[in-house]
């Protein structure tokens, strides 16, 4: 005849029961509550992780892509708009001149602020005076030739700004 009977658990408050019969304990040991998850819920919970990630990554790239050409933007409208200051401390003036897409200076220990792989544009070479007063003239960044800015630079300081909607 087999009974039921209770034995103590090794984790507190876990029963385990076991089938014994004449004295002798089977070997079908089973708890009660069991804790831990089944095959089947391991493998939904991974499938979702999967499809969330496979869906949240490529954001994550274009998100970086975008932060990393803003900063470089940033970056190069700051050192841009310093260019009057430098020739007004300096008290020489240069000129600006877009090349086959590359920016180039007269004055050659000044290295334009932009990034290799961005073209620029200009309709007319952009002169800067000795006193810091420049000549003014279309502007354009292309990225891959993607337009990044495009601006009129107003004399006589030339400013570049960036605005939300670009």
């Amino acid at each position: 005849m087999r009974t039921l009977d209770l034995l103590h658990s090794a984790v507190p408050g876990m029963p385990v029961f076991a089938y014994v019969s004449d004295g002798v304990m089977s070997r079908r040991l089973y708890r009660k509550n069991s804790a831990g998850f089944s095959l089947i819920e391991l493998t939904v919970v991974m499938v979702i992780m999967a499809l969330v990630t496979g869906v949240a990554l490529p954001n994550l790239v274009n998100l970086y892509d975008s932060v990393e050409r803003r900063t470089a933007l940033d970056t190069a409208i700051q050192e841009f708009n310093e260019l009057g200051r430098i020739a007004a401390r300096r008290g020489q003036g240069f000129i600006l001149n877009s090349e086959d897409g590359v920016l180039t200076s007269t004055s050659p220990e000044l290295k334009p602020p932009f990034p290799e792989n961005w073209r620029i544009e200009l309709d007319e070479p952009i002169t800067f005076q000795g006193n810091g007063v420049c000549s003014g003239g279309w502007f354009r960044i292309l990225d891959d030739n993607d337009p990044v800015l495009a601006r009129y630079l107003e004399p006589p300081y030339c400013q570049l700004s960036f605005d939300e909607q670009d």
